[in-house]
């Protein structure tokens, strides 16, 4: 036994220290973090219920606590202004449903990075997807402005 809070903690250090075939595919410093981050940023959407930790050579990168809503984690993560210019989606039909938030028009950016998809609660990149997204807001966006997103689709197994 010990007195360690519950949860996980996962710390990688020297990943390819002895494997210097893959080492040399490595990007900077920099680089790899800012995949890391994007990466984890996706799972801490997706599990607004839990708290997230993420430090880089003794520097909190962010501290998420847990909290009730997906809006207030996209609020610990992007700020007031990018939650004040969300609208709220919630649509079912038969076993398929989407929820989540997208941008209320005509607010959007210049780029996709705040596209963000999940698919029974795992993060998916898909054209498909954002095409689709893309077409939904034909009309009510700029040419070369693209919606901020983060949608959950549930969809049965099978």
């Amino acid at each position: 036994e010990t007195a360690f809070p519950p949860g996980t903690s996962i710390e990688v250090r020297d990943l390819f220290f002895n494997l210097p075939a893959r080492r040399k595919f490595l990007r900077s410093d920099r680089s790899e973090l800012t995949r890391i981050t994007k990466s984890l940023t996706e799972t801490v959407l997706a599990r607004p219920d839990v708290r997230f930790v993420l430090t880089h050579k003794n520097r909190e990168i962010f501290s998420l606590p847990a909290v009730r809503t997906l809006k207030e984690r996209i609020f610990q993560l992007f700020g007031r202004k990018t939650t004040d210019s969300l609208m709220d989606v919630d649509y079912e039909e038969g076993e398929h449903r989407i929820t989540g938030f997208a941008s209320r028009p005509p607010s959007g950016r210049g780029d996709r990075a705040h596209q963000y998809f999940f698919i029974n609660a795992r993060p998916v990149k898909d054209r498909t997807v954002q095409a689709a997204l893309t077409q939904a807001f034909r009309g009510f966006l700029e040419k070369d402005r693209y919606p901020e997103c983060f949608l959950f689709l549930e969809v049965p197994f099978g």
